[in-house]
């Protein structure tokens, strides 16, 4: 009877420990999943209201211009890729000509993301009027320094960008 009652307990606390919360890296990707998610919506508001879309024109902009940070987070990726490429942590002696590759990759990189900035504002123009284009890249730049400010002031203990309000101070 102790052994059937041992090994009874025993199930069971492999089952409380298997019950456990989720490992620590899944834990982190969807921290990071809900952080994301709330910094876009919170993009999306601040836009629709600094922007001041109609909901006709919301719902022809928020497709591409979904498509277009897709594509530019692509291009960032690849210039990330070889940003650490020219770094070269590793040590390893590189060649002139293996460093010229890296070099050019590199450019080639920038070159692809202003690729992907000239081909979206074209079709900003096709789905809103210039007007509204232009308060879009004034926006991105306001929403941008929003973001910076907030995490700079999350560090130093105030309110972080997802506390702050509105981003009317960032002129």
């Amino acid at each position: 009877m102790k052994r059937f009652i041992l090994i009874v307990m025993t199930v069971v606390l492999c089952f409380g420990a298997y019950a456990q919360d989720k490992p620590q890296k899944e834990r982190k990707k969807s921290q990071h999943e809900e952080i994301f998610n709330k910094l876009h919506n919170e993009k999306i508001a601040f836009f629709t209201s600094e922007i001041d879309l109609t909901p006709e024109e919301a719902q022809k902009f928020w497709p591409v211009y979904n498509q277009f940070l897709k594509e530019s987070q692509k291009a960032h990726s690849k210039t990330m890729k070889a940003l650490q490429a020219l770094k070269n942590k590793s040590g390893e002696k590189l060649t002139e000509v293996e460093m010229q590759k890296r070099v050019d990759e590199y450019v080639a990189s920038i070159a692809a993301q202003d690729e992907v900035f000239v081909k979206y504002a074209a079709e900003f123009k096709k789905v809103l009027p210039i007007e509204k284009v232009a308060k879009l890249y004034v926006a991105e730049e306001k929403f941008r320094i929003k973001m910076i400010r907030g995490f700079r002031d999350k560090g130093s203990g105030q309110k972080g960008p997802m506390d702050s309000g509105s981003a009317s101070n960032v002129d």
